[in-house]
């Protein structure tokens, strides 16, 4: 595969502004409402989070999608992605992390970034029904999966055939200094509405 190097990426001339970039996807974006089924996990510590499957007729590949921070399978970027993979014929299973399904969690336990507990405990009750397992995680998410899939804390499953991190945030405290910054004060303003 060959290398790109970064300044080969030349956006289109309203796009060169950081901030356009990325609202303009979340203001534009076209919302589809999916058919998910929703589906309760208990955990081994008694208590649980919520799956949303849209299920595919005649194939055994699932690919697993896993949201950012304060995000949902409602998220424009899962419910994208979702619609993509499943128009390519995969099962689809979102997950959505403790207390991000709409119902606080039971516990005092909460996700982050490092958090592969429930990533684990899915896999270990689903890999075995699908051929093929493909893990998909979107900034905090994409934490999640690089993490589980190389820490060599888990066993990984077998048919588990590739993994993927879009927007990972690698350096976490850099980022939560960026949102300190009086020019990312509206990004940080609607995290804080959604975690307080």
């Amino acid at each position: 595969m060959p290398i790109i190097d970064h300044q080969d990426y030349k956006p289109g001339i309203i796009f060169r502004q950081g901030h356009i970039n990325t609202l303009f996807p979340y203001i534009f974006r076209i919302k589809p409402k999916l058919p998910y089924s929703r589906k309760r996990y208990t955990t081994p510590d008694a208590d649980f989070y919520d799956v949303d499957w849209l299920l595919a007729d005649h194939t055994r590949n699932l690919v697993v999608l896993l949201h950012g921070l304060e995000g949902s399978s409602a998220s424009q970027y899962i419910n994208g992605m979702s619609r993509i993979m499943a128009a390519c014929d995969f099962n689809v299973a979102a997950i959505n992390f403790r207390s991000c399904s709409g119902e606080m969690n039971k516990n005092k336990v909460m996700y982050h970034s490092g958090f592969t507990q429930d990533l684990h405990h899915f896999l270990s009750i689903e890999a075995p029904n699908f051929d093929n397992i493909y893990l998909c995680g979107f900034s905090l998410g994409g934490n999640v999966v690089m993490k589980y899939s190389s820490d060599g804390k888990y066993q990984l499953p077998n048919n588990l055939k590739a993994v993927a991190g879009i927007s990972v945030p690698i350096y976490l405290q850099g980022g939560s200094h960026e949102l300190k910054k009086w020019s990312n004060r509206m990004y940080r303003k609607k995290l804080l509405r959604y975690i307080t």
